[in-house]
């Protein structure tokens, strides 16, 4: 259950338990120990259950069993959660895809176009089996890094950061991921750097 938790866990982390407390700081650490209710330090279905009707219901504010846009926004999205996908510091974001045919970042210009830039190939093998088939981005000491799971539901983590000559260098940091599904990069310690939490769907081991 941890692998599924985890990365939603992320995105919920500063919407509010109840009505009536104040929202409690964009921090997964105290998003956790709120859920974690029986405090045996893992976070079980019935308690992550429990936390997303909360959040959802609380956020409704007509409850009339939806949420409209601004209450979505008021109660789950932040901000700080999408500077990471500026690319080009224009202050619009951009949308990232990974596939057997690499990693691109996708930017709206100001004349309604859309341009296609290439990040990286992913994995350097032959087609079908290179390419990527999940991407992320955070930073590290302020620079930028992206991670992917690579090849297309593959094997490993893998990270891209610059060199000095602005070349973006491929370095695998796992190899045992079984039919790598999901990656997602957050500051989960509230360091200022971010980690990288990915998951498979087959084996043993999940994250």
């Amino acid at each position: 259950m941890r692998r599924i938790t985890l990365p939603l866990l992320f995105a919920l982390a500063a919407a509010p338990a109840f009505a009536k407390e104040p929202a409690p700081s964009h921090d997964p650490r105290a998003a956790f120990a709120e859920s974690d209710e029986n405090k045996d330090n893992r976070v079980d279905r019935e308690e992550f259950h429990h936390r997303v009707v909360e959040i959802f219901f609380h956020g409704d504010g007509d409850k009339d069993g939806y949420m409209t846009r601004e209450e979505l926004i008021a109660t789950v999205v932040f901000p700080e959660d999408f500077k990471g996908a500026d690319r080009d510091g224009d202050g619009r974001q951009e949308v990232f895809t990974a596939g057997r045919l690499g990693v691109h970042a996708h930017s709206l210009g100001k004349d309604g176009t859309w341009k296609r830039t290439e990040i990286a190939k992913g994995n350097p093998a032959p087609y079908p089996d290179g390419g990527a088939s999940e991407i992320g981005t955070g930073f590290v000491n302020k620079a930028r890094f992206y991670a992917t799971v690579e090849p297309f539901h593959g094997n490993m983590v893998v990270v891209y950061r610059q060199d000095g000559q602005g070349q973006w260098q491929r370095h695998v940091i796992d190899t045992e991921l079984s039919n790598g599904h999901s990656l997602v990069v957050a500051d989960v310690d509230g360091d200022g750097t971010h980690e990288i939490v990915a998951s498979g769907t087959r084996g043993g081991k999940h994250v």
